[in-house]
């Protein structure tokens, strides 16, 4: 059965060949210049028991009480897994690049992955302007 063991915010996420995933500076929360205000971060979620030879749609909303501030929809990458390790423990780890998302408001907004029509994960994180 497919799951998602991490949903991580960061700065910035870069695949390597030989390490895998990199996340650089963690975020425990997003905090633009201003708000309303723009903010660029990667998100790197991690899918397990997830079959990544045979085709999978993805959707990912970020919204909070007021609106959906970002949502984006599309198939997954397919890879082949050549590390001999029991289904339930193979999978993919997804970088997504998130440029210049507005936000309009301060408060708790909440990050939702769904694979094939099923929400398989979520993060609740928070939003506030950059204290000068």
């Amino acid at each position: 059965m497919t799951r998602i063991s991490d949903i991580i915010f960061c700065m910035n996420a870069v695949s390597t060949q030989d390490r895998g995933m990199c996340a650089n500076g963690i975020l425990t929360s997003i905090t633009p210049a201003s708000i309303p205000g723009q903010f660029s971060f990667s998100v790197v979620v991690t899918f397990l028991g997830l079959d990544t030879s045979k085709p999978h749609r993805i959707k990912v909303e970020m919204f909070n009480e007021k609106e959906v501030t970002a949502s984006v929809e599309g198939a997954m990458p397919l890879t082949r897994d050549n590390t001999g390790l029991p289904a339930d423990y193979r999978g993919l780890n997804l970088k997504m690049d998130w440029n210049r998302i507005n936000f309009r408001s301060e408060g708790e907004y909440t990050l939702t992955v769904a694979v094939d029509g099923q929400l398989l994960g979520e993060k609740k994180f928070y939003v506030m302007a950059k204290k000068k």
